[in-house]
């Protein structure tokens, strides 16, 4: 992407040859777009890396167009904001440097390099990793390239299958929204912006930034993020994609009040298919599913979610299919094990050969028994398998 904005001439530079007076850098976190370009100078040099064009910031770090002088390679390189590198802030860009070494998929820009460069006397951290020609935020992309119905429900897909290799490593992502789900000019759709990533193998839930109108109730509320938070975030821009809008009526905000419980402050989402008839009932029960308030009411992981939304898509079962008398007769099975099974053998034994004979006479007969020995009831020969084509309960359990 190139640059917009006059070119000025910087007013200093550090001995590495790049310039930190970036006076201009003063927007609130909330308000700022991964998108927005400084008209602040751009450094000529970052480390061993050529810089040519910012492309983007966000509220803590900056992105640009860079060269590596001997390969020739164009990437994308980041940095902290000088007047942002706190401590915590150092240990977050740090994070996701680790965080984007340990997986590798398609769907997330890959990093090439890790260093550290003197700025003001200090050593600052940066990364470079895959640039992404012609990225355009996913919302941005499904409308100028006019996307039909099935392309949108894709790069959900996509989109979903790449949250799902983080989820497989223990990582949730934390910020879901356009502009960290790009798509370049080969129609690829990147994850991007792991900077607010939580390691959750090591048990840490604790949240370092969001958005608020992607972000899961547990994040506004409870300023933790699971994988469960990743799935909710999923479907809010599933609805945006597919949509153009929004799933709720008013901004998503942080409460004013603590006061107001789950059920009252649990917003119910504008029905998609009154918004886009396109949209399947199978597709608007999934992406309902995925948008519950109480996250133990959603998928487990986008791996679930894309499961499901792979299933929809082709008319196919789901998981979450609504409670069937099969259903809650599998339910009652799986809570009493122990009696249903000795009762299944008991049916089995009558069912033998030989297990079961009717007063008056020396074998048993193929139909239903009459008129029973002793008290007990009649067994008919279809009994015992009032589903055909399931599984046994000792099977099934």
């Amino acid at each position: 992407m190139a640059a917009t904005g006059e070119e000025r001439a910087p007013a200093a530079f550090d001995s590495e040859g790049a310039d930190w007076s970036l006076t201009e850098y003063s927007a609130p976190r909330d308000k700022i777009s991964f998108f927005d370009r400084p008209t602040a100078p751009k450094p000529s040099r970052i480390g061993k890396y050529v810089i040519l064009d910012c492309i983007g910031r966000g509220g803590m770090g900056i992105v640009y167009r860079a060269l590596h002088p001997v390969s020739k390679q164009i990437v994308a390189l980041k940095v902290i904001i000088p007047q942002q590198a706190t401590q915590a802030a150092v240990d977050d860009f740090l994070r996701e440097i680790q965080v984007l070494a340990r997986f590798s998929h398609r769907g997330i820009a890959r990093i090439f390099d890790a260093d550290t460069f003197k700025s003001e006397e200090k050593e600052r951290p940066y990364f470079t990793m895959e640039f992404i020609e012609g990225a355009k935020p996913v919302t941005d992309y499904s409308r100028d390239a006019l996307c039909d119905y099935r392309r949108r429900l894709e790069m959900v897909l996509q989109t979903a299958s790449t949250v799902a290799q983080a989820h497989r490593v223990k990582v949730v992502h934390g910020d879901l929204k356009p502009t960290n789900v790009l798509v370049g000019l080969d129609a690829e759709v990147k994850v991007v912006d792991f900077g607010a990533a939580i390691d959750a193998a090591s048990g840490n839930e604790t949240l370092h930034s969001m958005t608020p109108a992607y972000a899961a109730p547990e994040q506004l509320d409870e300023l933790r993020a699971v994988p469960q938070s990743d799935v909710y975030s999923l479907a809010v821009l599933a609805y945006e994609i597919l949509t153009g809008r929004l799933p709720f009526e008013e901004p998503a905000a942080t409460r004013a009040s603590k006061e107001l419980d789950s059920g009252r402050s649990a917003r119910i989402p504008i029905p998609i298919r009154a918004l886009n008839r396109t949209v399947s009932t199978k597709v608007e029960k999934v992406l309902l599913h995925a948008l519950a308030h109480k996250l133990e009411h959603r998928y487990a992981d986008a791996e679930a979610f894309a499961f499901d939304l792979a299933s929809a898509m082709r008319g196919g079962l789901l998981s979450i299919q609504e409670k069937t008398l099969w259903n809650r007769t599998e339910a009652f099975c799986a809570e009493y094990r122990g009696p249903v099974l000795a009762a299944s053998a008991v049916f089995a034994v009558l069912e033998e050969p030989g297990g079961g004979t009717c007063e008056g006479e020396s074998q048993p007969r193929g139909g239903q028994c009459q008129k029973p020995v002793g008290k007990g009831r009649a067994v008919g020969a279809e009994g015992a398998h009032s589903q055909p084509g399931r599984r046994g309960i000792e099977e099934e359990y």
